[in-house]
């Protein structure tokens, strides 16, 4: 973890007693872990059956996050994830997974009570993510664009200490299904 000191005091907008918020640029790189469900839906007219396959995957994480003095925030995401799927039926077919995610954010940052240590953060941004599974000897590559819209709430209880909610919304723009020599929008 970086992190860069710079006071939010050094805007003439700020209270004269602010102290917190003392992290404004951060890079984390780190791994991440995570459990998976994907189901199926069951399609009885066209004779799909319901299926879902579930299972731990683990990865890999890095972010720049910024907050200026102005009040400008921004974030910039990668991560991936790659891991074994088991399907809970009696057939147990397994998927070989791998997701790949790419998202940028802007918003403003305001104090959300005056002169407390919560801040207000309403973000919006683009995003994209890959993912592909292999069930069998079926290749499936899934590409989406997607909006991040959301809200952070981070409360300072420390210097060194923060507490965080995050409220996110994430409508896709555009979801693409190639399967080998055929290509699906969905």
């Amino acid at each position: 973890l970086f992190s860069q000191n710079e006071s939010l005091c050094d805007s003439p907008n700020v209270c004269d007693e602010c102290t917190y918020f003392s992290w404004e640029n951060a890079l984390y790189l780190g791994p991440t872990f995570s459990y998976l469900s994907i189901e199926d839906k069951q399609d009885q007219d066209a004779g799909i059956p319901h299926r879902k396959f579930e299972g731990f995957v683990g990865g890999g994480e890095a972010y720049y996050e910024r907050y200026s003095s102005n009040g400008l925030y921004g974030l910039l995401y990668t991560g991936f994830l790659t891991g074994q799927l088991d399907e809970e039926s009696a057939s147990q077919t397994t998927i070989q997974a791998f997701e790949s995610t790419t998202k940028a954010r802007i918003g403003f940052s305001y104090s959300a009570l005056q002169g407390k240590e919560l801040r207000a953060t309403p973000y919006i941004g683009l995003g994209f993510c890959f993912f592909h599974e292999r069930i069998s000897s079926i290749d499936e590559d899934y590409f989406t664009v997607f909006l991040p819209v959301g809200f952070l709430l981070s409360y300072a209880a420390a210097d060194w200490a923060y507490l965080g909610f995050e409220l996110v919304w994430f409508p896709e723009l555009d979801t693409t299904l190639d399967s080998g020599d055929v290509e699906d929008k969905l």
